[in-house]
């Protein structure tokens, strides 16, 4: 009698045989999903670093060209505009308190367009300036007015940086500052971050950092009185005064007439609502 059952000792080893053409096994293909998991999540972050590079160099290129503005505008009118309390881009008429002079960039004021003064996130940078490089001056001779600009020598501001205190001259000092809040706008603010955005004329100057241990994300950047004019005006207020000076010696003038007004000291107390905090866009 012949058994029905199949000769499962011949039948086993031609099933095992390996068929060149089958696909991938289950373990192969989470091998295969696993790197293009890893590949994937590379690309994008690499992509989202060079968005960030992008962003953060537009910024700088927009905050090179308000310093040329700021500088054309201040030999124009021989003072500095003062901040925008608002998103209007226009300058507040008067801002002898450090609260009055930090605000927004017054791009109407400054005659450019709000594109201009934007960073590379579409938010309106924001600004600070010198108290008494700011004061309307009185009138009278334009060149009388720009040697009172040039003669500011209170140091108003006070920036920091990671080795400590900025030092800052009394005969140059600090004349505008420009920031943007970068990625930190709508996230909660770090300590460096809070002192930047308070109503004050102290501002921390660092390099970007998303380490949360020394988390800052503005890009700030400030320029002394001479440097603002020199660099992006290709004019001396060194030279100016000096050649001033010797005019008056030469008329019979011994005593230089031409004073800086006395700094005007008020209290660092806020006492309004400041508008930062929000509302860029």
């Amino acid at each position: 009698m012949h058994s029905l059952l199949p000769d499962v000792e011949q039948a086993l080893p031609e099933e095992l045989e390996e068929d060149p053409e089958a696909g991938f096994s289950l373990l192969e293909l989470s091998l295969v999903l696993a790197v293009m998991g890893v590949v994937a999540a590379s690309g994008l972050s690499l992509m989202t670093n060079r968005m960030a590079q992008a962003k953060e160099r537009v910024t700088l290129d927009h905050q090179e060209l308000l310093f040329k503005t700021l500088a054309n505008y201040a030999l124009s009118h021989n003072h500095l505009p003062c901040p925008s309390a608002t998103l209007t881009g226009i300058a507040r008429e008067s801002c002898g308190s450090p609260h009055e002079a930090t605000g927004y960039l017054p791009f109407q004021t400054l005659g450019i367009s709000s594109k201009s003064a934007q960073d590379g996130w579409g938010r309106l940078m924001h600004y600070a300036v010198h108290p008494d490089m700011a004061r309307t001056p009185d009138e009278g001779d334009a060149l009388d007015q720009l040697e009172v600009l040039c003669a500011q020598k209170d140091t108003r501001f006070s920036i920091s940086n990671p080795n400590g205190a900025v030092p800052t001259e009394t005969r140059n000092p600090v004349a505008v500052v420009l920031y943007s809040q970068g990625t930190a706008f709508g996230q909660t603010p770090s300590n460096t971050e809070q002192i930047n955005s308070a109503p004050s004329l102290s501002f921390v100057d660092r390099p970007l950092s998303v380490n949360a241990s020394a988390l800052h994300r503005h890009l700030l950047t400030w320029l002394s009185r001479d440097t603002l004019l020199s660099h992006h005006g290709q004019f001396s207020c060194p030279g100016f005064v000096a050649n001033r000076r010797r005019a008056r010696q030469s008329m019979g003038i011994l005593e230089d007439q031409i004073t800086a007004p006395a700094p005007s000291h008020h209290s660092q107390e806020v006492r309004e609502v400041h508008p930062w905090g929000g509302g860029d866009d």
